[in-house]
């Protein structure tokens, strides 16, 4: 089934190893792990429905040591937050919900490689660039913190 499409390599992973509900977290089919971070992963998912790949960030229990109501108060508040943003440099907030006990936040995909991967496979890069990316960045973290939003871990893979 992964040779023909049909499945992912993670997708087939979780299948054998009898976790197939882990796929489906609300709408959302994961495809495959894009991150983790302190509170949560951020999968590729499609929508079950069907629709263009999306980012979606699930807040996982096991990674914080007491999942209270104030982690999922923060949680929440960074969904509505960084809902209010729209500036092509900060990916949009497109579903915000719950499935049981699991929390989601649902981002635009942004594809492609994050910078630090960039990086570390081209080596340092072209000043003029770098200034480009950085002035990027900047902007879109400018507009954040105009709406309330402090990005509280910047570095090239974020």
């Amino acid at each position: 089934l992964v040779d023909t499409g049909a499945l992912t390599k993670f997708q087939a992973d979780r299948l054998l190893r009898g976790r197939g509900r882990e796929l489906v977290v609300g709408p959302y089919i994961l495809l495959a792990p894009l991150g983790r971070g302190r509170s949560g992963r951020v999968f590729r998912a499609v929508p079950r429905d069907g629709g263009p790949a999306v980012a979606v960030k699930v807040l996982v229990r096991d990674l914080i040591d007491d999942l209270d109501e104030a982690a999922l108060d923060r949680f929440r508040r960074e969904a509505e937050l960084v809902g209010r943003a729209a500036h092509p440099n900060v990916v949009r907030v497109l579903d915000v919900g719950a499935d049981g006990p699991t929390q989601y936040l649902v981002l635009e995909l942004a594809d492609g490689d994050d910078l630090g991967r960039v990086v570390a496979a081209e080596g340092p890069l072209p000043v003029g660039r770098a200034a480009d990316l950085v002035r990027q960045a900047a902007a879109g973290l400018s507009h954040l913190a105009g709406c309330g939003v402090v990005h509280r871990d910047v570095k090239p893979s974020n």
